[in-house]
């Protein structure tokens, strides 16, 4: 099941956010990682500092510009893009994903790397979907985190 998940943090613009994330994924042991769009401390000190620890945690890590580009190269049956219920209303379908990877498919999950979050305009790229009942915004990790926790629950 793991093989065909890709977790995918879009847009992050400091070191500790693409360390928090990287280190949240490959700790449950999630192995296909995607930073997109890194720019300022994420791109020149978090890059390298992901891959130190994706690393020893065998852990596969793609940098791309921008999520198209991530969806062209891994080519997922389904893009979601993880939001808080406030921008998203339909929560996402943990029977509908498991079905997915049962048949072998591919599937991305993209999380914003900065306050918003995600666009409107990448948030069309795919499916936007919520994992949390929160009633504000809270942070991509925290999303990571309730997200990975459901699919180890899900895959027991």
């Amino acid at each position: 099941m793991k093989q065909n998940i890709f977790l995918t943090l879009h847009n992050a613009h400091s070191r500790s956010i693409i360390v928090q994330f990287v280190q949240t994924a490959s700790g449950f042991g999630f192995k296909n990682l995607v930073l997109s769009k890194a720019t300022g401390s994420a791109a020149t000190s978090g890059i390298p500092e992901a891959f130190r620890i994706a690393f020893p945690r065998e852990a596969n890590l793609l940098i791309t510009s921008n999520i198209s580009e991530a969806i062209d190269l891994i080519r997922p049956q389904n893009a979601y893009l993880i939001v808080s219920k406030k921008y998203a209303p339909e929560p996402l379908n943990l029977d509908e994903v498991k079905h997915q990877l049962s048949n072998g498919s591919k599937v991305m999950f993209v999380f914003g790397g900065s306050s918003p979050g995600l666009s409107r305009k990448d948030m069309d790229l795919g499916k936007a979907r919520h994992v949390t009942l929160a009633s504000e915004e809270i942070a991509p990790t925290a999303h990571l985190g309730i997200l990975l926790d459901k699919l180890e629950r899900m895959s027991h």
